[in-house]
């Protein structure tokens, strides 16, 4: 073995000029490929976990939300590949979000040695979910199956993130949320992102009230008992706590569910003055419909949007960012900026040192095998 290594390198001493040409074609199609080839960072891999989020039309009650929840477990109970799950009603794990009209399952799928098919492996087990989704007629809510994010504590979800900011528009937040809405329509019809999706809403039905605070003066009302009124009322105040039997209980007040569950109960409220007199609620509060955001999250300062979604098929990360970057620079608005988060932000931020990394592991094998056959 030594000699033929011996004699392999006294014939490459003997054609150097045919070896540097050789070197200098490799180095050219490493070039080549790093430059053509799709970039990719961390691949998603079978972690044996996965997130199931969903979100019904805005303003729809915790009730709506709990029925579909009924028929996700169902589904993902009944679904071969899953072991156990936990699910959540009123709870986004994408954005963050405490709402009525959404929810998350956290499913633990079986070992990998009991999941030897396709459809129990990931991604297959997601596509069965998906299907199954769609059979059952659970049209009135977005459902989305996605894996967590392969390094823990990066990000949310796997995929692509990338946050949309209202940078130095003077836009309000329905404005924004076109935008946003309009983005993600378009992101929708690109292959590289055509699982884009974001949570964001400015068009939740509410309620604008206004305290007359010149009337609350005149009638000898303070307006810190106006508002612990309504929030005792229509939400819930905390009293005192008392011990009984050895044991601890809370104290909270709040209206029946017969005299809260409209706006127009208030009405019937009534708040004490400084004369010790009740005076009716309604004589010191208006109120009218408008529109809102349930959740209105910032990014560096900035209002944002976060706008998540899997690679598809066919696509590598690096293809969907740079697909991304070009529809925000040609669909949003003036003023609007936009930023990348999670394992894309992380991506974007490694790209420049992959080929450094490259060229110093050519060196130290270099310098690894000349010290190897010295050393022999």
């Amino acid at each position: 073995m030594t000699s033929k290594y011996s004699n392999g390198v006294k014939r490459s001493i003997k054609n150097a000029r045919f070896i540097i040409i050789l070197l200098v074609c490799i180095c050219a199609g490493a070039y080549l490929l790093f430059e053509n080839k799709p970039s990719g960072f961390v691949p998603s891999e079978d972690g044996g976990r996965l997130y199931l989020t969903y979100q019904l039309p805005d303003a729809a009650s915790t009730t709506q939300s709990v029925e579909v929840m009924k028929k996700l477990m169902k589904i993902v109970a009944s679904t071969p590949g899953i072991l156990h799950y936990t699910a959540s009603s009123g709870y986004n794990i994408l954005n963050g979000g405490a709402t009525s009209n959404a929810g998350s399952m956290f499913c633990m799928l079986t070992p990998w040695a009991e999941r030897t098919t396709k459809e129990t492996m990931v991604p297959g087990i997601i596509n069965v979910l998906r299907k199954r989704i769609a059979q059952a007629g659970i049209k009135n809510a977005n459902v989305v199956v996605i894996q967590p994010p392969p390094i823990r504590g990066i990000g949310i979800a796997a995929g692509f993130s990338m946050q949309i900011e209202e940078g130095s528009s003077t836009d309000d937040i329905q404005a924004f949320g076109r935008a946003v809405q309009h983005f993600v329509a378009v992101a929708k019809k690109v292959p590289a992102t055509s699982t884009a999706f974001c949570y964001f809403s400015a068009i939740t039905p509410s309620w604008d009230l206004t305290v007359d605070r010149e009337k609350c003066e005149k009638l000898g009302v303070n307006i810190s008992d106006v508002y612990a009124t309504m929030q005792a009322y229509m939400g819930s105040l905390f009293i005192n706590n008392f011990t009984l039997y050895n044991r601890t209980y809370h104290v909270v007040m709040q209206a029946d569910t017969t005299y809260r569950a409209l706006i127009s109960d208030m009405n019937k409220y009534y708040v004490r003055n400084h004369d010790s007199s009740m005076v009716p609620l309604s004589t010191l509060i208006s109120y009218k419909p408008s529109v809102a955001a349930p959740l209105i999250t910032h990014f560096n300062i900035f209002r944002s949007a976060e706008v998540d979604g899997a690679i598809p098929d066919g696509y590598s990360s690096g293809q969907s960012i740079v697909a991304l970057k070009h529809l925000a620079e040609t669909t949003l608005p003036r003023g609007y900026t936009y930023e990348f988060s999670g394992l894309s932000y992380e991506e974007l931020k490694a790209g420049s040192l992959t080929v450094y990394i490259f060229m110093f592991s050519i060196i130290f094998v270099f310098l690894f095998l000349a010290a190897l056959y010295r050393n022999g």
